[in-house]
Formats: structure tokens, C-alpha cells, sequence
């Protein structure tokens, strides 16, 4: 025992050292969790004034304009095939506080779309949203609808048609039957919104 005794407190002179080399390999490890999730902004914009569907225009929604905002989310970059996708929602109307349609526990996000097709009918994307976090009047819903990426006169625009899936409210648009498909046609373009593409101010900071 006595001659393991100087070995013992080398072992322990060293521990420390060998604790800190494992600590910054351990650093330069390949990160997992939250640092591998990518997130990309897709859209961001407002309809206001015409742009606003005249349904939701009308009494008694009386909404003057909305503010949308779509990402896209890719779990885990080994798989860069493997994305979700993400809605953010709000409605503002007579100048109250805006109604959080989707997105209410994750406003950075937005809400999962629990379907998303994108088909061959002029890129008319067909979505659901996720009930988990999809509120209206406080009340956990379904919004289903479709939205386009296009341009009218050269700028980026974003046409959005979508109901909620409830009991009394019109059958959802579908991308098959495009624009203006909500209640199986029967609301021809009252129910279809034009988002203009929100530009960032470049000089906002300097302010």
C-alpha cells in the first residue's frame, strides 16, 4: 500500500486536468437539441383596407386588417428533407387588440399546420392548422384553408382563403378548385384576403 501511495496523489493532481481536457473536446462536439433546429421565414405581410376579404369586412366580424406570418422548419439538418411548416395569425378590428387566431403559445412561430399539400394547381398551397394552439374567442379550433405566393404589378403578394372548421361555418377552399372555392363556390372571392409583403425598415435601428 505504501508504494501506490505517491501514484494515488498524482491521480489526483492530474484529475483536474484531465476533467478539463474531456470539458472543451465536449465543446467542440457536434451540438443536438434546440441548436440544430433551423427556422426560415417564408412570408410576413398585412392586408388592410380592399385587401381584407369583404366577408370578414362585413358585419359582425368587422375586421379592418390582419397580419400574417408563415415559417418553415427544419428539425434536424441531417434530414434537410424533413420540414414543418408554421402559421401565425391575427385579425384587428375598430382598433382593439388584435385577435390571436394561431400561433397563441408560440408567436415567434405560429401554430403547426397538421396538413400541408403543396399540388400542381398553380402552387395553391392546402393547409390545417393545428388545434394545440389555434384560438378563436378563446376557444381551441381548426383553420383550414389555401394561400398562394404570387405578385400582382411586380410585387410579392400573398393570397390567403381559409374558414374555421366548425359547425355552421362553409366548407374550406381547396387547391383543386383554387380561389374562391370556400362553400363549394358559393362565396366566389368575398372570402379571400391579399397580404402585401412587410418590408423591414433598414433604418429602424439607427433611430
Amino acid at each position: 500500500m505504501k508504494i501506490l501511495q505517491p501514484f494515488s496523489r498524482i491521480a489526483w493532481l492530474l484529475l483536474p486536468l484531465l476533467l478539463l481536457a474531456y470539458a472543451c473536446e465536449d465543446d467542440d462536439a457536434e451540438p443536438d437539441g434546440p441548436e440544430w433546429i433551423q427556422w426560415k421565414e417564408l412570408f410576413s405581410g398585412y392586408a388592410a383596407g380592399s385587401n381584407v376579404a369583404p366577408l370578414f369586412r362585413a358585419h359582425p366580424m368587422n375586421y379592418d386588417s390582419l397580419y400574417i406570418v408563415l415559417h418553415e422548419n427544419t428539425p434536424n439538418e441531417l434530414d434537410p428533407d424533413n420540414k414543418r411548416y408554421f402559421i401565425y395569425l391575427e385579425m384587428f378590428g375598430n382598433g382593439s387588440q388584435p385577435t390571436v387566431i394561431t400561433g397563441l403559445s408560440y408567436p415567434a412561430q405560429g401554430a403547426r399546420l397538421a396538413r400541408r399539400e403543396v399540388t400542381n394547381h398553380d402552387s395553391i398551397v392546402e393547409f390545417e392548422s393545428d388545434l394545440q394552439d389555434s384560438y378563436i374567442n378563446g376557444s381551441a379550433v381548426i383553420i383550414e384553408g389555401i394561400y398562394q405566393k404570387t405578385s400582382e404589378q411586380g410585387v410579392p403578394v400573398l393570397k390567403l382563403e381559409f374558414v374555421q372548421h366548425a359547425t355552421g361555418w362553409p366548407s374550406p377552399p381547396n387547391a383543386e378548385d383554387g380561389f374562391g372555392s370556400t362553400g363549394a363556390g358559393g362565396y366566389s372571392n368575398n372570402n379571400i384576403h391579399t397580404f402585401m409583403l412587410l418590408v423591414p425598415d433598414e433604418n429602424e435601428d439607427q433611430q
